[in-house]
Formats: C-alpha cells, sequence, structure tokens
C-alpha cells in the first residue's frame, strides 16, 4: 500500500482540496443545492404549463410510430391530438405522448467532451479511493481503519471525498441539458432529489472533519459507478453523420442494475459499521441506511416502469404497428392450380 500511496502522490491538486472546503461550509453546502432547486422547479415549471405545442411549433414526432423525426404542428386539436407534418410532406394525427416540444441539443462534441469528462474525474477518484477497499477481508468496506487525519492513507481517503464531492456540482450540468432540451419526463423526483441532496451530505461530512476511514467507501462506489454510467452515456450518444455509431440498448438494464447494487452495497456497509465500526457515530451510519434506503425506492420504481410497464407498452405499440403494415400491404393473388 505504501508503494501505491507514493504512485499516486503527483496527482494530486492541492486547490481542488481547498474548493472543497470552501464549498463544505454550511452556507454554501446548503444554499447552493437549495438554489438548485429553486432553479430547476423554474425550469420544470415552464416545460410543463407554457404551451409549447401551438401551430407552427417545431417539435420532435414519433413518425409512424417508430422513429423519432422532426416536425411542425400543422394542426393542434381539443382533444390532445395533433397534426405533424415531416419534411413539408407527410402528415400524421400523433397523441401528445408521440410528440415532444423541440429543445436545444447541444452539439454533438459537446456531450463527447462532457461525458468524457465524466469518466475522467470519475475514475480519477476512484483511484484515491481504492485503498479504502485494499484490504477487504480485514477491513470490510473500510471499517475499524484509521479517521486520524495525520494517517497517511487517509489523505488519499480525503482526497477521493473532496473530488467527489466537488463532481456532485459537475453533475448539474444534466439537469440544465434536460430543461434547455425541454426533456420534462427526464426531470423526474429520483433525478431532482438525488442531485440536491447528496452534495449537502458530503458537505456536510467535509465541514464536521468525519470524511477519513470507512467513510470513504461511499465515495469510491459512487465513482466506479459513474465511470460506468458515463462510459454508457457517451457510447449511446456517439454518432456520426447523424448516425449512431453503438446500439447500447442492450446494456441499459445492466447499468440501472449496477446502480440498484451500489445502493444495496451502501445499506450493507451502514449495518457493519453499526456492528462493527468503533469511530463512527450510530446517526450517521443511520443517515447512510435511511438515504440508500429512499435511493433504492426511486430506482426501484424506475427500474419497474421502464424495464417492466413502459417496456410492456412499446412491445404492444410495435405489434399493432407491425399489425397495420402487414394489412397495407397489398396481398399477391393466389395462382391457381393446374390440373393434370
Amino acid at each position: 500500500m505504501e508503494t501505491y500511496l507514493k504512485a499516486i502522490e503527483p496527482l494530486y491538486v492541492d486547490s481542488w482540496q481547498k474548493a472543497a472546503h470552501q464549498l463544505a461550509t454550511p452556507l454554501l453546502c446548503f444554499g447552493t443545492p437549495c438554489i438548485y432547486f429553486v432553479a430547476t422547479m423554474a425550469g420544470y415549471g415552464l416545460m410543463r404549463y407554457v404551451n409549447f405545442y401551438t401551430e407552427g411549433a417545431k417539435v420532435m414526432a414519433l413518425k409512424g410510430g417508430k422513429k423519432l423525426s422532426s416536425g411542425t404542428i400543422k394542426k393542434a386539436y381539443d382533444n390532445g391530438t395533433f397534426e405533424v407534418v415531416f419534411g413539408g410532406k407527410d402528415v400524421e394525427t400523433l397523441s401528445k405522448a408521440e410528440v415532444h416540444p423541440s429543445g436545444f441539443a447541444p452539439p454533438d462534441w459537446f456531450k463527447s467532451v462532457y461525458n468524457l469528462a465524466q469518466v475522467s474525474l470519475s475514475v480519477y477518484c476512484a483511484i484515491f479511493g481504492f485503498p479504502v477497499v485494499w484490504s477487504f477481508i480485514a477491513h470490510p468496506f473500510g471499517v475499524n481503519l484509521s479517521m486520524s487525519a495525520d494517517e497517511p492513507l487517509n489523505k488519499a481517503l480525503h482526497y477521493c471525498i473532496c473530488v467527489h464531492f466537488l463532481s456532485k456540482f459537475l453533475d448539474y450540468v444534466d439537469t440544465t441539458l434536460i430543461i434547455i432540451g425541454k426533456k420534462d419526463k427526464q426531470l423526474s423526483v429520483l433525478h431532482v432529489y438525488h442531485h440536491c441532496s447528496i452534495s449537502m451530505v458530503w458537505g456536510y461530512l467535509i465541514h464536521i472533519n468525519m470524511a477519513f476511514g470507512t467513510v470513504c467507501f461511499g465515495a469510491w462506489i459512487n465513482a466506479v459507478v459513474h465511470s460506468i454510467m458515463y462510459t454508457y452515456y457517451g457510447l449511446t450518444a456517439a454518432s456520426y453523420n447523424g448516425k449512431r455509431l453503438f446500439n447500447t440498448n442492450p446494456f441499459k438494464p445492466y447499468v440501472t442494475s449496477v446502480q440498484l447494487t451500489q445502493f444495496c452495497l451502501c445499506i450493507t456497509h451502514a449495518l457493519v459499521v453499526i456492528a462493527m465500526e468503533n469511530a463512527i457515530p450510530f446517526e450517521l451510519a443511520a443517515l447512510q441506511f435511511g438515504y440508500h434506503c429512499t435511493m433504492i425506492a426511486l430506482f426501484g420504481q424506475f427500474f419497474y416502469q421502464t424495464y417492466f410497464v413502459d417496456a410492456k407498452k412499446d412491445k404492444s405499440k410495435k405489434k399493432a404497428a407491425a399489425a397495420d403494415d402487414a394489412e397495407k400491404k397489398p396481398k399477391k393473388p393466389k395462382t391457381p392450380k393446374s390440373k393434370d
């Protein structure tokens, strides 16, 4: 372990740790997420209550019930359906669920740079947090590792927590892209709750000088999961001449499963801390246990809705579309059999 700690020594950026300590002061630690919440709710209100479905409005709609294509609303009906023109020629009548307002879409290069930055930062953070699981058998989840700031090991673990804390503010970019893209369905309770609360938790731990030892496990495992998540997002967004380079759809359920596994591990960590750790107050372990229970509940609901309810609906729509296509195809006349 001493060799490892010496090897990562040149990678420290002292200014980042200082910035984390400044942001961890109560005013900024709790004030910044509150500002984020107010701004997010304002953006949500704009998306939900401003009518973007007027005649002549540019939209993205499901053409033929299959492909999301750009179009223009030709006519809006009182029953919530719309006539949408695609390419100035094809006209289809679609429900509101199949029509989405056209928001600002960042250029492909920005998506690539952003996802690469997230992956790089997550891997960087995980490198410093790795010592917390180095001797997992002797110290499961880093339990009963020293909590002293003077311990050489804790220089790396504390720095990992500081970098992880800073990364939570970078995550606000995700929300900004959702709002300016007018993708109101992606702005879920889970998304806003997690982004508001998690920076408060890590900032509070840094402020009360408890960001050492086993506490680092949560930061490390989240950094590992984020490196997987943003690699997936980056590959999903990768395109050339408007065409996606990779089909990442089969991996989507596995990425969500990895996230759920993270929360289960953090709950287990909290229970192990309560049972075995001597230096962590019971209240902090209980806070972690309760917080990740809420995350499992919200993520579990998302998993069920996405991969069971919505998947079933999509399957039914595809079957119906296939049946319609089959009816529209001209049937070949049967050739009479010749009699010998």
